[in-house]
Formats: C-alpha cells, structure tokens, sequence
C-alpha cells in the first residue's frame, strides 16, 4: 500500500497540513506561514546567493558564439542571438554537487517540505497521463521524490530514477545520482524541470537520447522565458522549443504544450 502523501495549501495566511488517504482528507497540523512574495531565497532577484557564480563561460554553452550575447536585467543572466537564455557567470560543478547533495536546493525554494512534496505531487499527476496505456521500463530525470515512479509502479511500470539529492526519493523505489548507473534501455524517459539544472546538458540529451529504446518516447517540461520565478539559485539555462527541438535531433517532436511551461515529447523516425 502506497504511504499517505502530505501536502499543503494556503488559507489567509496560514498554512494547513493535510493527509490524503484511501478513506479521505484529515488535517492533521496547523500552522503560521510567512508570505512567500519577495522570497530572499531567489538570489539573484534579491542579492542573496546561496551558491557563488565562480566560473565565467564567455560564450553561449549551446551555440558556442561570443557575439550578441545581450546582458539581461537579471543578472548574470544573458540572451544569445540563438534564442539561448543563460547564467554567465555560474556556479562551479563540485559547488553544484554540494548545493543539491545537501540541502541547498530544497531551502533555496523558500517552501516547506510539505509545499514542495504539494508540487512535485500535482507535477507527477500531471505527467503521468502521458504515458502510454501498455506499461514497460520508465527512466525519470530527476525524479525528485519518485511521486510519479510510484504511482508508475501501480500501473504495472518497471522503474528507475536518477535523482543527485541524496536521501531524497521514497524508499523502494531505485534510483541512482548518475545516468551511468542506468542498465538497459527505456521506452519512456522523463526529464521535468531537469534540464535548466544541469551544466553540461548537451550531455544530459545525448545519454538520454542512447538510452531510449527504439520506438522509445522522451518527455521534457521546463521553464521558458515568460515563467515566473527562472532566475534562481538553481537555474543555469532557460531554453525555447526550437533549442529543444536541435538538441534533440534527430527524434521527431509530436507534441508542444505551454503549460505555462514548455512541454514537449520527442519519439524515433
């Protein structure tokens, strides 16, 4: 029996905890919650890092140009004449492994933990009717908490996440830090809200891209520029459909949605 999920939600300014079971809704703790408007966690709006931006690119990390990169008011964010939206300067790889290995990233959200369990719990309800009817092997991308792996489970899916937080996925559901600990091939592969974590996400593609079995789908949600709040801490790339649909040559796109999100599912020719 899958264990009770806990989420929460905003009354008037406090925040009442709520247990979602077979038989209902309990409540189960009140409590003050402080107004989220402002959050002094998103750095670079409020000039409070939790991450230092150590490491200077000089050139836009999807096309490589150096020319026309228009400094952006949120700094240090730049737009490349490409359509690419970038941190320039950015943290280092082994700050950002500190930052998600502990804590960093989940405080630099300015949400309590049954907030952010509510969101990733409304996300993975969201994905999942997009998997199709005949179950097989899903690979999430940063599966977060594995809301949308357990309930894959229940649909007779074979699963497996990668997830860099350690400590962070359910119990019983396998998962790993790195792709290279994936074995075999998958027939659906999610990567949601992932790909604008990542440093080198060309990589991140091109290994999802030769873990996808042959009539294999690929299932990407992310930030866009016209979503609130993309200038965090966590965020190093904010991408446009037409970016997605290069790096993902040569799959076929069949499906975009802006959910206010980019959504876009990617399958072989």
């Amino acid at each position: 029996m899958r264990s009770p999920i806990l989420f929460g939600f905003h009354i008037k300014g406090v925040v009442r905890h709520i247990m979602m079971s077979g038989n209902g809704l309990y409540v189960i703790r009140i409590e003050q919650k402080l107004s989220l408007t402002g959050c002094p966690y998103q750095s670079h709006q409020m000039n409070n890092t939790l991450i230092l931006d150590t490491v200077d690119l000089g050139a836009c990390p999807m096309c490589g140009s150096t020319e026309n990169q228009k400094q952006l008011r949120s700094r240090p964010w730049k737009e490349c004449q490409c359509g690419m939206i970038y941190r320039d300067p950015r943290p280092s790889q082994k700050d950002l492994d500190a930052f998600y290995s502990g804590n960093g990233y989940h405080y630099s959200r300015g949400l309590s933990s049954i907030m952010q369990d509510a969101s990733e719990h409304q996300r993975a309800k969201r994905i999942i009717e997009y998997l199709p009817l005949t179950p097989g092997r899903l690979l999430d991308v940063g599966c977060g908490r594995g809301y949308l792996l357990d309930w894959a489970i229940d649909r007779g899916w074979e699963v497996f996440g990668i997830e860099p937080c350690e400590g962070f996925v359910f119990n019983g559901i396998p998962n790993s830090k790195s792709l290279d600990n994936v074995i075999g091939v998958a027939n659906v592969i999610t990567c949601i809200h992932t790909l604008e974590h990542v440093i080198n996400f060309k990589f991140m593609v091109s290994c999802m891209k030769n873990l996808l079995a042959e009539d294999g789908m690929i299932i990407i949600e992310v930030p866009n520029k016209d979503s609130k709040g993309i200038f965090v801490d966590a965020h190093l790339s904010i991408f446009t459909p037409e970016i997605l649909q290069k790096l993902f040559e040569p799959l076929r796109n069949d499906l975009l949605k802006f959910t206010p999100y980019t959504f876009m599912t990617f399958r072989r020719e």
